[in-house]
């Protein structure tokens, strides 16, 4: 693989995991009842291209499942990154191996 294919798979390895491990803090946070990572934050990791990881975290921790409108704009989130990993895909990633 070429540098530029590694550092972006590098990069959005990292931002999920980065995703997962604030959903978990802020899901630690709040059975404690301490001071909680807002959800535009959890919104704005996910965003950036770990929604994934995002989903992974509500999944594993059982994190926000109730709240429909949290879901819903996850959900958008999801899409976008879909179109955002494809992008990357067809118009650089192809590229670069040609």
């Amino acid at each position: 693989m070429e540098l530029e294919t590694n550092i972006i798979l590098g990069y959005l390895g990292l931002i999920n995991l980065i995703a997962l491990i604030m959903f978990g803090i802020d899901k630690s946070k709040a059975k404690r009842g301490g001071r909680r990572i807002s959800e535009a934050g959890l919104f704005m990791i996910s965003l950036v291209g770990g929604a994934f990881g995002g989903l992974l975290g509500i999944v594993l921790f059982r994190h926000k499942t109730r709240k429909l409108g949290f879901k819903a704009i996850m959900f958008i989130i999801v899409l976008i990154n879909i179109y955002l990993y494809y992008w990357l895909y067809t118009n650089y990633i192809i590229e670069i191996a040609i």
